[in-house]
């Protein structure tokens, strides 16, 4: 999915943010998948990341199908108001098309996000269970621990 918005930047000026969301596989739901911030995020490198989720997930049997979500921008270059700001339109717009959701497809940080970006999308006034926030409860911890937390939980469970 490609999505375009207006965003007013704290100067005055409005730029035009593309982001994507691609679900590789509904063999297993939900989905699962980073959301990255990168300046050379694209529709093909989404969709090439999402089903290479689906392969991570089935080499260790974790019952999620494949996802990945991309905005692209320079984090580095944006205020975190505005950050907040294009995440939560991001996740607006995919809850409005219900291509999001904890049945449907659960986002988790990736290159460019982190806790912060989960907490702001988990605060919205949606049901939306997320990744890292999940079992991290947004501590400072690294996203490879904080996957290692998701896999050893769905294991579990």
């Amino acid at each position: 999915m490609r999505l375009q918005f207006p965003l007013k930047c704290g100067n005055g000026t409005v730029e035009l943010i593309e982001a994507y969301r691609a679900q590789h596989s509904h063999h297993r739901l939900p989905v699962k998948g980073g959301i990255r911030m990168a300046p050379n995020v694209d529709a093909n490198e989404t969709m090439a990341l999402a089903a290479l989720m689906t392969f991570k997930c089935a080499v260790v049997d974790v019952p999620f199908g494949g996802a990945k979500g991309g905005i692209k921008i320079d984090p580095n270059k944006y205020t975190s108001n505005e950050k907040e700001t294009i995440i939560r339109r991001y996740t607006s717009e995919l809850v409005k098309k219900n291509f999001i959701g904890p049945a449907l497809d659960v986002p988790a940080p990736d290159y460019g996000t982190g806790p912060q970006e989960m907490a702001w999308i988990k605060v919205m006034n949606h049901p939306i269970q997320l990744q890292s926030s999940t079992y991290s409860q947004f501590e400072n911890i690294s996203r490879e621990e904080s996957a290692y937390r998701a896999e050893t939980f769905c294991k579990i469970v």
